[in-house]
């Protein structure tokens, strides 16, 4: 077993010198002011919070071992810290937790020992079951490493900085709208077309990891104080580090997908541009100054400290090597993740991860209600009220189904659908020729499995929904796609099932890989991925003829039972 106290051991610092300390604050005012929300959006406000005490605890020259509580109660290490000097809190100070006046307590004066670094936002420690006692020594208290996550290649500078140029030429153009009604008088949704190059762009990126995966939940990070600071205060981005760079250019990119065209506004607007020409500064550095520039905090290395992980979300550890030491040798061998398979499925979800996806969900029918009872008047004959969730809000439930719109037919048994989720699953339970398909495709057996529309607001048919004013529509449709957004992320599904293929283009903005044809040779099922899950998007089983061959061919395709 490796113990946090061999790697302090395995960069030459006594543990003798080393106080753990775990911050885990009951007084947070909100949910994104927590130790941990701190860490993830506001380090800086996370180092004063640290540097703030009501009592000598820290002895001068000893080194603090700092870690925070994730909201699943894990123990999540941070940084390791020197303790300089010790003084008083200067007037009007408020904590960045508590938001109370802090005025006359101790303030110490921390510096950061980078020779940990390397292991900030990745390590995860048993810190046992004294979690009152804080404070603790670290000779005394060897705390077992139980997760060890990985890293991910550093950014490839080579791979966008030449589109800054690009982007900026004169006469660029970007791309087009297209869709809405055609000389037939078929209507299709609008979607924006990408030029080549902004196609080029977009490969490029991901395959140069500026685009971040799930350790990274952009749109939280989108919320945040740094986040804030660099997209609206001026003279930010041309200040940027790679990480922030990495950062901003998921958030951009990622949108796109949930948001039709918000690229294409990233553009117009100069942001993109921007980032770009920050990242083509940062490369014609890195070029003339060799491995490392003060601004570069990647380095030369092969391999970058990622983002803050995001606790829980489909993250899976894989192998890493400790590195090794001049003085001390730890144990042979990998560190691995809390199990020995390391694709292991995530654990369950925490009775804390429901209580916030339920909080967050009852947030979303609120928005709903009130966006619905402003816009009805306009929606003509589609006002039919909306439906969002169609079972509990459950965590990483084995599956999520998503449809395209909930439809003009009248179900009974959820009248209350405005107001909140059913108590069962509807694909699950209901009597729907769709649900009983569902039924026997997946074999589902329980409630533990919900499902969504991409959009919210019920319509009599199709026709009746694109006879909505154009402008109307898109701003309902924009509404639904940033809130499935929302939920996706907050329920975590293992596996995302999207109804009807056309439906998955729209959602993946991707025709998806070919996973499964049908007795004709017709595309029964696709694979794909949404916002970082996987997604499989299978054919409308009662939009169009389904053989009873081409069913089974289905229901052993998704051979795994579901049960609870």
């Amino acid at each position: 077993m490796i113990t946090f106290n061999a790697i302090l051991r395995a960069e030459t610092i006594d543990p003798n010198t080393v106080l753990l300390v775990r911050h885990h604050d009951g007084r947070a005012k909100s949910g994104d002011r927590t130790p941990y929300s701190l860490w993830r959006t506001d380090p800086e406000g996370l180092e004063l919070y640290q540097r703030i005490q009501s009592r000598d605890l820290f002895p001068i020259g000893s080194r603090l071992a700092s870690f925070v509580a994730t909201p699943s109660g894990e123990t999540l290490f941070t940084g390791l810290y020197l303790v300089v000097d010790r003084g008083v809190v200067p007037r009007g100070t408020i904590d960045p937790v508590s938001a109370e006046n802090v005025d006359g307590l101790l303030l110490y004066t921390l510096d950061r020992d980078e020779r940990l670094d390397a292991y900030s936002g990745l390590l995860f420690v048993d810190w046992g079951l004294g979690f009152r006692s804080w404070v603790q020594k670290a000779q005394r208290q060897d705390k077992p490493i139980v997760e060890l996550r990985r890293r991910v290649p550093s950014p490839d500078f080579g791979a966008i900085a030449p589109f800054a140029e690009k982007f900026g030429a004169p006469g660029f153009i970007f791309g087009e709208w297209g869709g809405g009604p055609n000389a037939d008088g078929e209507y299709q949704m609008p979607f924006f077309d990408m030029s080549d190059e902004v196609q080029a762009f977009l490969e490029a990126a991901y395959e140069g990891h500026w685009v971040l995966d799930a350790d990274f939940t952009w749109f939280e990070w989108k919320g945040g104080k740094e986040a804030r600071r660099l997209f609206d205060e001026p003279g930010q981005i041309e200040k940027a580090t790679v990480r922030q760079l990495a950062q901003m250019l998921t958030v951009v990119i990622r949108a796109d997908r949930f948001s039709e065209g918000a690229l294409d506004s990233a553009f117009e607007s100069g942001l993109l541009p921007r980032i770009l020409r920050r990242a083509s500064v940062l490369a014609a550095a890195r070029q003339a100054g060799g491995s490392r520039h003060r601004d570069d905090p990647s380095g030369g290395s092969d391999t970058w400290t990622p983002p803050p992980p995001i606790e829980g979300d489909n993250t899976r550890p894989t192998e890493i090597t400790i590195p090794p030491s001049q003085n001390t040798t730890l144990p042979e061998g990998n560190l691995v993740g809390r199990d020995a398979d390391p694709v292991a499925l995530p654990s369950p979800a925490s009775a804390s991860d429901t209580l916030e996806a339920e909080a967050i969900c009852r947030k979303i029918y609120e928005e709903t209600r009130s966006r619905y009872a402003e816009l009805a008047p306009g929606l003509g004959s589609a006002a039919l009220g909306f439906r969002i969730l169609y079972g509990p809000p459950v965590v990483r439930a084995p599956y999520m189904f998503i449809g395209f719109q909930p439809g003009g037919w009248k179900d009974e048994s959820y009248e209350g659908q405005h107001d909140s989720w059913p108590d069962q699953s509807w694909h699950a339970n209901a009597k729907a020729p769709l649900a009983k398909k569902l039924q026997h495709v997946f074999a589902i057996q329980s409630v533990e499995h919900t499902g969504l529309n991409m959009i919210f607001f019920r319509a009599p048919t199709m026709e009746a929904w694109h006879s909505v004013p154009p402008g109307l529509r898109r701003e309902l449709e924009k509404f639904s796609f940033e809130r499935v957004q929302r939920i996706i992320a907050v329920l975590r599904p293992q596996h995302l099932v999207v109804i009807g293929l056309a439906t998955f283009k729209q959602l993946t903005k991707t025709k998806g890989q070919t996973a499964l044809l049908g007795q004709k040779g017709n595309r029964l099922a696709v694979e794909g991925e949404f916002g970082g899950y996987r997604a499989s998007g299978i054919v409308h089983l009662t939009g169009v003829h389904v053989s009873k061959h081409d069913l089974e061919r289905l229901k052993a395709f998704f051979n795994q039972p579901i049960s609870t």
